[in-house]
């Protein structure tokens, strides 16, 4: 991903922060649905990422069609 975004164009600005290798899991999901907008203009476009350290909640949200992208940091 880094490097298709480098060759579209965007600016590689570096490490923006190190994070403790000990601590809990925060697991990051996506939602990969594209839904359509209500006329009111407010509703799920799709495209969402959520954060939670908890892993029960991390696999009840896969299961409701988000993809898990695993771990994305720990804790401090």
């Amino acid at each position: 991903e880094h490097d298709m975004l480098v060759r579209l164009g965007w600016r590689d600005e570096g490490i923006a922060w190190y994070t403790s290798p000990t601590g809990a899991n925060v697991y990051r999901l996506y939602n990969p649905t594209r839904y359509h907008k209500p006329k009111h203009g407010r509703g799920n476009g799709g495209g969402e990422h959520v954060y939670t350290t908890s892993y029960g909640e991390y696999l009840s949200v896969i299961r409701a069609g988000w993809r898990g992208e695993g771990v994305a940091w720990k804790t401090m």
